[in-house]
């Protein structure tokens, strides 16, 4: 009872004054007025929690998402699609660019197969460990009908050359719904014009 007495002592409301700080130090920045939305929201809350502008960060775990959109048969993409595949085993290998940034800022390197067309399972058993098979009935596949897509996403929970660190649970992340409609923008600036054909 006392550790949980004083556990409970020990939170305390946000600091108000780090919150201030942190949004005048994110109005700094040179971008459009908190172009990141949530993730400056976050910003913001971790600094009144910690009473700082440079809360310190145990386990950071970048997360790379890779998938494919079957519009490429239409001949909308500069690049074949196979080139998804290879950048995958690039981030797995260590030899992207965002496996440098990694290794600066100290963090893991998680990649998440999101519908990979030519599939990534040969490369998971490759690794130090196993895929963790996951779903998500959303992830596009074909052409731009709205309500064609794949069904599995595979979760690579591969620790990332030359990072070679004990094998960790990685942080799940749902990226939700997100559902398109023909004739709406879509990811990648495509628009479906044939309902007006």
């Amino acid at each position: 009872m006392q550790i949980l007495n004083e556990t409970l002592s020990a939170i305390t409301p946000q600091s108000e004054h780090w919150r201030t700080r942190a949004r005048e130090r994110l109005d700094q920045l040179t971008m459009p007025h908190w172009a990141l939305g949530r993730l400056m929201d976050l910003a913001v809350d971790l600094a009144g929690i910690t009473r700082s502008l440079q809360p310190p960060v145990g386990h950071k775990v970048i997360v790379v998402m890779a998938a494919d959109h079957g519009v490429v048969a239409e001949g909308v993409s500069q690049y074949p699609q196979d080139v998804t595949r290879q950048m995958v085993a690039n981030f797995m290998a260590g030899g992207a660019g965002i496996n440098a940034l990694a290794g600066q800022a100290g963090a893991d390197v998680c990649v998440v197969d999101m519908g990979v067309a030519q599939g990534t399972e040969d490369l998971a058993r490759a690794g130090a460990a196993p895929a963790q098979p996951t779903r998500h009935p959303r992830c596009p596949t074909k052409s731009l009908d709205p309500f064609a897509r794949n069904s599995h996403i595979k979760k690579l929970s591969l620790p990332v050359a030359p990072r070679d660190r004990q094998h960790r649970q990685r942080p799940r992340h749902d990226p939700g719904p997100g559902r398109h409609r023909p004739g709406k923008r879509h990811p990648g600036g495509s628009t479906d014009d044939r309902r007006r054909l």
